[in-house]
């Protein structure tokens, strides 16, 4: 995500804080501190409460950043996720790259309409709203190569769960989708 919204001129940065070791604490001292117009969450549904009492700790900071969460969870349960959220203000469905790039024009520079952009799952007047579907990407590897300057530290500060790697310095990447 980051490096496709580098590509198309905004200015990301990652905070990997399950590498960094970061309390709730950190991350959000981290938040205060950078001042972000929108924070962007991924996770798996075995981490979801955990997304949502971030994404309510970041909405107590300042009520005016715009949460989304992509990633396994929200794609299965789109409205689900949104509902039991209500600090999350946007769901990425599936594959982000485009949509986070159309998501933060809309946001950033108000280009666009909520409505058309295709992935998302998104409140509007206190209801919440799927758009269309997005088409898979054919061709991955027209995506650009991950950001990884971005990730402070990477790959030495990085730790992978205990079960997916046998030495460190260790990372895991995803090759393929579907």
């Amino acid at each position: 995500m980051a490096a496709k919204l580098k590509a198309s001129g905004f200015r990301p940065a990652i905070l990997e804080s399950g590498a960094l070791r970061m309390s709730l604490q950190g991350i959000s001292d981290f938040v205060k501190a950078s001042k972000p117009k929108i924070v962007g969450i991924t996770s798996p549904t075995i981490l979801a409460a955990s997304a949502s009492q971030l994404a309510s700790r970041i909405k107590d900071i300042d009520r005016n950043i715009r949460i989304v969460i992509g990633g396994a969870h929200v794609t299965a349960l789109p409205e689900e996720t949104l509902t039991r959220c209500s600090s999350i203000d946007f769901g990425v469905i599936g594959e982000g790259e485009n949509t986070i790039v159309e998501l933060a024009r809309y946001l950033i520079h108000s280009e666009g309409d909520i409505e058309k952009i295709r992935g998302l799952v998104y409140r509007k007047g206190g209801r919440i709203y799927c758009s269309e579907s997005r088409p898979l990407i054919e061709d991955i590897d027209t995506l650009a190569i991950p950001a990884w300057e971005l990730i402070p530290n990477f790959p030495a500060a990085y730790r992978p769960a205990a079960y997916s790697y046998c030495l460190l310095p260790s990372a895991n990447l995803i090759s393929s989708r579907g």
